[in-house]
């Protein structure tokens, strides 16, 4: 088994995509609000990887609730099943 050792940061090699995508994600979590991040992100990454629309909100919903059915969310459900 080879072992790869790392002596200095500029061994990272970070894709030139890496950080919109971060960026991108981040807007997404913050406007979508999900009640459950780690399965959201699952999911959010696994359309992003298949091009399907992924599970994101237009807007910032500032009315909803923990277990709510609000526009945006049914919005995005809509989407997902076309």
């Amino acid at each position: 088994m080879v072992q790869w050792q790392m002596y200095c940061p500029e061994q990272i090699i970070v894709p030139q995509k890496f950080p919109n995508i971060l960026k991108t994600y981040a807007k997404a979590v913050i406007r979508t609000q999900p009640y459950d991040l780690l399965r959201w992100s699952a999911a959010y990454f696994r359309c992003l990887a298949l091009n399907l629309p992924a599970p994101v909100k237009v807007r910032l919903e500032k009315e909803s609730r923990f277990g709510k059915l609000t526009k945006g969310y049914l919005r995005v459900l809509v989407e997902q099943t076309l």
